[in-house]
């Protein structure tokens, strides 16, 4: 989904995950030189929801097959 819609989605399922669960949000999709999300993308989910007092335990950064980077 759009970073916008990803941020509002993360948002509105916040509270329904315990503090114990460490949820893990997804961030970006295919694109960029190597296919990789750009930095603008992981940096507005993570400020958009830090400014919001959230903080995740995971960032899975989809570089368009497998989690994480290898």
């Amino acid at each position: 989904m759009p970073d916008g819609q990803n941020l509002l989605a993360n948002i509105e399922l916040n509270p329904y995950v315990p503090e114990w669960s460490g949820l893990e949000s997804q961030v970006g999709k295919i694109k960029g030189a190597q296919g990789h999300p750009i930095a603008q993308d992981v940096l507005f989910l993570i400020r958009g929801l830090n400014a919001l007092g959230i903080f995740r335990g995971w960032i899975a950064l989809n570089n368009g097959t497998t989690h994480g980077i290898e």
